[in-house]
């Protein structure tokens, strides 16, 4: 029996997608490899499992100025509360009692408290750091699954 996909794409609410047509007809069902034609699909999605728990299992994807896709693993711990606030109280009224009155803004701060990265905004600064310092930061987990559209 031959393997389909389906005919709409699974509901993914406010999840932008690539228009599901020209997915269906670009992908091929790749049948024969062993991976699609030979493994059950419980096989596969173990196979998947591990990427991820190699990986680490929370990851940030976002694309890259060259559009190409790019991940790093979040740093944040899953119950971390978003210190930002308290900690620029802290600066803000260390820098008003060397200069009271002054409204020079700290350009790391700012950059903080406008990240879009919004609570993660460590994750976007070790990022950075790793990019500027030449560092790879790749596992297999995003290679693997941009390898094929079928995964």
């Amino acid at each position: 029996m031959e393997e389909r996909l389906p005919a709409t794409p699974p509901p993914m609410a406010d999840i932008p997608r690539p228009h599901w047509d020209g997915f269906q007809a670009t992908s091929e069902l790749q049948i024969q490899s062993t991976f699609f034609g030979i493994l059950p699909r419980e096989v596969r999605d173990m196979i998947y499992a591990e990427f991820w728990e190699v990986s680490g299992p929370r990851q940030h994807i976002l694309h890259k100025d060259d559009g190409h896709l790019t991940h790093f693993p979040c740093i944040i711990g899953e119950d971390e509360k978003d210190e930002r606030n308290e900690m620029f109280g802290v600066l803000w009224r260390e820098q008003q009692k060397r200069q009271p009155r002054s409204l020079v803004v700290n350009t790391e701060w700012a950059e903080r408290m406008s990240s879009t990265w919004q609570q993660h905004w460590k994750c976007e600064e070790a990022m950075k750091g790793a990019a500027n310092e030449g560092k790879v930061t790749g596992t297999l987990f995003l290679t693997s699954l941009l390898a094929c559209k079928r995964m």
